[in-house]
């Protein structure tokens, strides 16, 4: 863990309550897969089978940005590489289509911690801030720290899920990520999750780094249909994200059930490029799986497998946007980046 130690004096005793980001029970579900769903009302339906679903700090939510406070006092994450990944793998999950990998280069991607607790932005000198946080009074010295996150996967979404001043956008990606047990205690055995989201505009070239992944991704889901890309193949995490670093960052949940309430969003500002045809693409492996899957359950004559395909596949797996509930959404315009 990368620390930095700094003393805070007691000026900024009694501070509202900073929750800490991901940091739930050990063995909760963090991940969807195995969860049985489908996007036919937009997630409307989940709240009846995932109860967390219906919690008061979902994603994804639209971002007013007249009513956002920006602070540039605020400590917000330094961005220098998203690193590398070899051995990657490209599956179809039947709701979307991830990418996984090996890593070849970490990734130098630090995000501030305050009295042991992750955040994306947050200004412990102001006592009017959404994130801010109590301290006992028999302290008069906190401790400021920066900890490292892991890359777990990333996968698209058709519409984009999160909308800026009520925009949604035409696709949005998900970089998943974690800050481990190891570089704060008390994320836990499960870490504290973090996705980072990237909106895409249409362009009228193709993008090449999304090229690969949408030629790649399998018309039948599950992890035996996962594609392997060539071993040469290096991924370059860093041209999935924009070059301009600033983002809107808030706590949320996974938009997927479980639905697991205490993820860290950080929502890039800028948005990137993908092409007509680069969407259609993706939208026909959606699609394809649960026609292939309709096709299958047809042969065998199996009712339960017919069912089954309601699950798979669409033309769109984008959640309908969430309500606040007086969460407060910080937009962090001094984040420190190295450009490409």
């Amino acid at each position: 863990m990368r620390s930095i130690a700094v003393a805070l004096f007691s000026v900024i005793l009694g501070l509202r309550t900073f929750g800490c980001f991901a940091c739930g029970p050990a063995g909760r579900d963090l991940l969807s897969e195995g969860n049985r769903f489908n996007y036919q009302m937009a997630g409307a339906d989940w709240p009846e089978e995932f109860h967390e679903c219906g919690g008061y700090q979902q994603s994804p939510i639209n971002i007013d940005t007249t009513a956002i406070k920006e602070s540039f006092k605020d400590l917000t994450a330094r961005i220098l590489s998203f690193g590398k990944g070899e051995h990657v793998k490209v599956m179809n999950t039947g709701q979307s289509v991830h990418v996984s990998w090996e890593t070849a280069e970490p990734p130098a991607v630090l995000l501030p911690v305050i009295d042991g607790k992750v955040s994306g932005a947050v200004d412990p000198l102001d006592p009017n801030h959404d994130n801010s946080f109590d301290i006992p009074r028999n302290f008069s010295v906190q401790r400021f720290s920066f900890a490292n996150v892991e890359l777990l996967q990333f996968h698209f979404h058709i519409s984009s899920e999160n909308a800026i001043d009520g925009v949604l956008y035409p696709m949005e990606a998900h970089l998943v990520a974690k800050v481990p047990k190891e570089e704060v205690e008390a994320c836990g055995d499960d870490g504290c999750i973090v996705v980072f989201a990237i909106l895409f505009e249409i362009g009228e070239e193709d993008n090449d780094f999304l090229e690969p992944f949408f030629e790649a991704a399998p018309e039948k889901a599950g992890e035996e249909f996962e594609e392997e890309l060539p071993e040469y193949f290096t991924l370059e995490l860093n041209d999935l994200v924009p070059t301009k670093k600033t983002y809107y960052t808030w706590q949320g949940s996974f938009t997927t059930p479980p639905c697991t309430e205490g993820v860290l969003w950080i929502l890039f500002d800028t948005m990137n490029t993908v092409s007509t045809r680069q969407l259609t693409l993706l939208q026909s492996k959606m699609a394809s799986v649960r026609r292939t899957c309709q096709e299958e359950a047809e042969k065998d004559g199996s009712v339960d497998l017919f069912k089954t395909c309601n699950d798979m596949g669409d033309l769109k797996n984008n959640r309908a946007l969430q309500p606040l509930n007086g969460r407060g959404v910080s937009h962090a315009t001094n984040s420190i980046a190295i450009a490409r």
